[in-house]
C-alpha cells in the first residue's frame, strides 16, 4: 500500500489540474463573450469572430492538456495507492467530460464562418 504522503501528492494535482481546467472554460464563458452584432458577411465582423474563436480555441487546447495531466495522475494514482484505486478510477469519469468539451469546443472554434 502506497504512503498517504504520496496519495495526497497525487489526489491534490489531479485535482489542481481539472481545476485548472474548469477555471480556463470559466473564462471562455465569462471574460470572452460571443462579440455582439458581429456577421461572418462583414470584413471586421469576420475578424472579431475569427479572434474570438482562437482564443476559445487556445484556452480550449490549455484545458485539455490540464485534462490530460490529471487523468495521467489519476492513473499513476490507480498504480501506485492500492487502498485508494477506486477513488483514483472514479475520478477519471469527470475527466472524460471534461476532455470531451475540450475537443468540442476546438471542433466548434474550427466551424465558425466556414462558407
Amino acid at each position: 500500500m502506497a504512503d498517504w504522503s504520496t496519495t495526497r501528492i497525487l489526489a491534490v494535482l489531479a485535482t489542481a489540474f481539472a481545476a485548472l481546467a474548469l477555471a480556463l472554460f470559466a473564462s471562455m464563458l465569462l471574460l470572452n463573450p460571443y462579440p455582439d452584432g458581429a456577421s461572418c458577411y462583414t470584413e471586421q465582423g469576420y475578424a472579431s469572430i475569427k479572434d474570438h474563436a482562437s482564443a476559445n480555441a487556445s484556452l480550449a487546447t490549455f484545458a485539455l492538456l490540464f485534462t490530460a495531466v490529471s487523468g495521467l495522475t489519476c492513473v499513476v494514482g490507480i498504480a501506485r495507492a492500492a487502498g485508494y484505486r477506486l477513488a483514483f478510477a472514479l475520478g477519471l469519469v469527470p475527466l472524460f467530460v471534461i476532455g470531451w468539451l475540450a475537443v468540442a469546443v476546438l471542433i466548434i472554434s474550427g466551424l465558425n464562418c466556414q462558407n
